[in-house]
């Protein structure tokens, strides 16, 4: 009778003990696959560029330009990028890419996708930020536009995409990591380092991650060369800075 006992004692505590793992198990399992269909459902990166690049647009400004080949001012076309932000024709770039521009100036808008060239005027500037918000001036339709997503979660290492007009190509993508996210001499907030290449023309373009959301607007890079040469360096105002600006305005 007592060993009866105590086999049926081990058995139950066998049941107790076992059941757990085998319960674990299946959850480790259910986790592995919901992970697994999570990646697989991802969008592959050319359909995010696709989508992206009809929200980005090539702005040009008439502006005084000094030329250090000569060692004189002339009056010359200062190009540079800008995204939207909603459907309404809102949309962002930096300051520098406005600030030289003529007295009574023409700010001229070029729209992917489309034949449009039409013009924009400014709504606000934060200079410290380095960052405008203008509006389009006659075009009624809606326009696309691109998210924003949180900033202070991008991580080390994370793969990212630049859209601009880099050297006076128009929507010319490039890619790359978030290198840092560091202090800057001269700038209010933290800024994103990347390793995406960047050149004249990029500055107001996105710095988008792999969900095709802006993490940040290209604004400078560091270069040795007086000619402003990419040698790996870049660097973008977060989408933190920038929405906080925005919350200024309704827009």
């Amino acid at each position: 009778m007592k060993i009866k006992k105590l086999l049926s004692l081990v058995v139950v505590l066998g049941l107790i003990f076992c059941n757990p793992i085998k319960t674990n198990a299946i959850n480790q399992l259910t986790t592995t696959v919901t992970v697994v269909q999570k990646v697989n459902q991802a969008k592959p990166l050319v359909d995010l560029i696709d989508e992206s690049l009809l929200a980005v647009v090539i702005i040009s400004v008439d502006a005084v330009m000094y030329n250090i080949f000569v060692d004189e001012y002339s009056v010359g076309e200062i190009f540079g990028g800008g995204f939207f932000i909603n459907s309404k024709g809102h949309l962002i770039t930096n300051y520098h890419v406005i600030s030289r521009r003529l007295a009574d100036p023409k700010i001229t808008i070029k729209i992917n996708g489309t034949e449009i060239i039409t013009t924009a005027e400014v709504l606000a500037v934060d200079v410290d930020r380095d960052l405008a918000l203008l509006k389009l001036n006659y075009y009624k339709e809606p326009t696309p536009y691109l998210e924003f997503a949180n900033s202070s979660k991008v991580r080390i290492g994370e793969e990212v995409f630049a859209i601009g007009h880099s050297l006076g190509l128009p929507w010319t993508v490039t890619n790359g990591i978030i290198s840092a996210v560091r202090e800057v001499e001269n700038r209010p907030e933290d800024v994103i380092q990347t390793s995406t290449p960047i050149n004249p023309g990029n500055s107001g373009g996105p710095l988008l991650n792999m969900e095709g959301k802006v993490i940040g607007i290209n604004t400078f890079i560091y270069s040795p060369s007086p000619f402003g040469v990419f040698t790996g360096i870049g660097f973008a105002v977060t989408s933190d800075s920038c929405n906080k600006f925005l919350d200024k305005y309704r827009i």
